[in-house]
């Protein structure tokens, strides 16, 4: 796992199990691109050491699925 301080884990997506640089904005994955992916920062539970921390969440992922896709971005990235 990388160090949560400097960067987050992208959950769902095409980025699901990259760490990307931490920030407090969204980004789109390709800005040029009317059908990218878009990817905001949240503070979640992380079910692996059920503390919170930040995450990027691909915004078309429901509420209902965060815990199952933060479950595999961190099976990818193992």
């Amino acid at each position: 796992m990388s160090d949560n301080s400097t960067k987050w884990l992208c959950v769902g997506g095409v980025l699901s199990g990259e760490w990307r640089d931490q920030q407090k904005d969204a980004f789109d994955v390709d800005p040029d691109d009317l059908d990218t992916h878009s990817y905001e920062p949240m503070r979640l539970s992380n079910p692996a050491t059920k503390q919170e921390q930040y995450f990027f969440v691909y915004t078309e992922l429901k509420e209902e699925a965060y815990e199952r896709a933060i479950n595999f971005a961190l099976y990818k990235n193992q």
